[in-house]
């Protein structure tokens, strides 16, 4: 049963395990950073902050591959 892998039950994820099986890509909502975004591609912020939110992107993902349990 579903219920039991955690938030697998839920449709925006089976959703999105179809299309990244179809489509051999993750899908990745951004709406709730779409402004912050936008305004990179327009070249709004100085480049020092958009290294700086980088570098912070970057840690949480490094901390993250040392939580993971995928392989």
């Amino acid at each position: 049963m579903l219920t039991h892998i955690g938030m697998a039950h839920q449709p925006d994820n089976i959703i999105t395990g179809a299309i990244t099986l179809r489509e051999s890509t993750v899908p990745v909502r951004v709406d709730t950073h779409r402004d912050q975004l936008l305004a990179v591609k327009r070249g709004a912020p100085l480049w020092p902050a958009v290294d700086v939110r980088s570098e912070h992107l970057h840690h949480h993902i490094e901390h993250a591959l040392t939580q993971t349990h995928l392989s």
